[in-house]
């Protein structure tokens, strides 16, 4: 009889550990299939380095990489102030995130101080992947960039995507 309630009692043990195993890989599967759960995938923000350069004739093109790596396109307008440079600026950028290749467009304002070189914008994805998102950019004026064979200035920086803020 003992040895009948030992065997029973295993059963029992071995039957709940299955169902607990069952009830975390079903768990598991919901989580990755519910949605945008990495950063490449828009469900947190998303950061972009980039090193760019301007070229002639324009666009002007760059390289990024972090949750989207490939290439930035650029254009900017610019209004020099005393110590200080307005800027409107086009970023395209085409690349692959983890989920596959992603294209957006964002349309930025901002400043750059002429003092320290360094530059700030802000502004909202437009066309493509996450759009409606805010972005925000900031990045420097570097002497010269590997990538960049025309020997003109680099700009190295960041784009930060607030994706939770996409349409």
């Amino acid at each position: 009889m003992t040895q009948f309630l030992v065997s029973r009692r295993i059963r029992l043990f071995l039957a709940l550990f299955g169902l607990a195993l069952v009830a975390a890989f079903a768990t598991t599967a919901l989580v990755r299939t519910a949605g945008p759960v990495s950063a490449a995938d828009g469900g947190v923000n998303v950061e972009i380095t980039f090193t760019k350069w301007g070229v002639t004739p324009a666009p002007n093109v760059g390289v990024v990489d972090g949750d989207v790596v490939g290439s930035l396109v650029w254009t900017a307008s610019k209004t020099v102030l005393p110590n200080v440079e307005k800027i409107h600026a086009t970023y395209v950028v085409t690349g692959v995130t983890d989920s596959g290749p992603q294209t957006f467009t964002a349309v930025l304002d901002g400043k750059a101080n002429l003092q320290t070189d360094e530059r700030v914008l802000n502004g909202v994805i437009t066309e493509g992947w996450l759009a409606g998102a805010q972005v925000y950019v900031e990045f420097i004026k570097v002497p010269n960039c590997p990538e960049n064979t025309q020997g003109t200035a680099c700009f190295v920086g960041t784009i930060r995507i607030m994706a939770a803020s996409a349409d």
